[in-house]
Protein backbone atom coordinates (compact mmCIF):
# COMPACT_ATOMS: atom_id res chain seq x y z
CA UNK A 1 0.00 0.00 0.00
CA UNK A 2 1.47 3.27 -1.18
CA UNK A 3 1.37 6.16 1.31
CA UNK A 4 1.39 9.96 0.08
CA UNK A 5 3.28 12.10 2.05
CA UNK A 6 0.38 13.35 4.50
CA UNK A 7 0.16 10.36 6.05
CA UNK A 8 1.61 8.50 9.06
CA UNK A 9 2.75 5.41 9.56
CA UNK A 10 1.88 3.19 12.48
CA UNK A 11 4.80 2.18 15.04
CA UNK A 12 4.71 -1.40 13.61
CA UNK A 13 5.93 0.22 10.11
CA UNK A 14 8.58 2.47 11.38
CA UNK A 15 10.15 -0.37 13.18
CA UNK A 16 9.94 -3.07 10.21
CA UNK A 17 11.65 -0.24 8.23
CA UNK A 18 13.79 0.94 10.83
CA UNK A 19 14.97 -3.26 11.25
CA UNK A 20 15.54 -3.11 7.50
CA UNK A 21 17.65 -0.03 7.15
CA UNK A 22 19.71 -1.82 9.98
CA UNK A 23 19.65 -4.98 8.25
CA UNK A 24 20.89 -3.57 4.74
CA UNK A 25 23.45 -1.40 6.79
CA UNK A 26 25.21 -4.48 8.66
CA UNK A 27 25.13 -6.58 5.15
CA UNK A 28 26.96 -3.16 3.44
CA UNK A 29 29.83 -2.85 6.36
CA UNK A 30 30.40 -6.88 6.13
CA UNK A 31 30.95 -6.70 2.41
CA UNK A 32 33.11 -3.71 3.06
CA UNK A 33 35.36 -4.98 5.38
CA UNK A 34 35.63 -8.26 3.59
CA UNK A 35 36.53 -6.48 0.41
CA UNK A 36 39.18 -3.76 2.49
CA UNK A 37 40.80 -6.95 4.11
CA UNK A 38 41.26 -8.29 0.54
CA UNK A 39 42.38 -5.51 -0.45
CA UNK A 40 45.23 -5.54 2.36
CA UNK A 41 46.33 -9.17 2.76
CA UNK A 42 49.33 -8.69 0.54
CA UNK A 43 50.29 -6.44 3.00
CA UNK A 44 50.12 -8.57 5.76
CA UNK A 45 48.04 -5.47 8.03
CA UNK A 46 44.92 -5.99 9.69
CA UNK A 47 42.38 -3.53 9.37
CA UNK A 48 43.23 -1.35 12.44
CA UNK A 49 46.54 -0.90 11.51
CA UNK A 50 45.68 -0.26 7.76
CA UNK A 51 43.17 2.51 9.46
CA UNK A 52 46.23 3.70 11.86
CA UNK A 53 48.29 4.03 8.68
CA UNK A 54 45.32 5.94 6.46
CA UNK A 55 44.91 7.74 8.91
CA UNK A 56 48.82 8.81 9.90
CA UNK A 57 48.89 9.65 5.86
CA UNK A 58 46.42 12.15 6.11
CA UNK A 59 47.25 13.92 8.98
CA UNK A 60 50.88 14.51 7.13
CA UNK A 61 53.08 11.62 8.77
CA UNK A 62 51.48 11.76 12.46
CA UNK A 63 52.37 9.66 15.58
CA UNK A 64 50.25 7.27 16.73
CA UNK A 65 50.17 9.67 19.84
CA UNK A 66 49.06 12.52 17.89
CA UNK A 67 46.56 10.14 16.59
CA UNK A 68 44.98 9.24 20.01
CA UNK A 69 44.95 13.10 20.72
CA UNK A 70 42.99 13.57 17.17
CA UNK A 71 40.56 10.45 18.28
CA UNK A 72 39.80 12.03 22.07
CA UNK A 73 38.92 15.37 20.79
CA UNK A 74 36.66 13.97 17.66
CA UNK A 75 34.61 11.47 20.18
CA UNK A 76 34.78 14.22 22.96
CA UNK A 77 32.77 16.73 20.52
CA UNK A 78 30.98 14.45 18.14
CA UNK A 79 29.04 12.65 21.29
Amino acid sequence: MKKTSDQDYSLKEALLFSQRIAQLSKALWKTVEKDWQQWIKPYDLNINEHHILWISYHLNGASISEIAKVWSYARFYCI
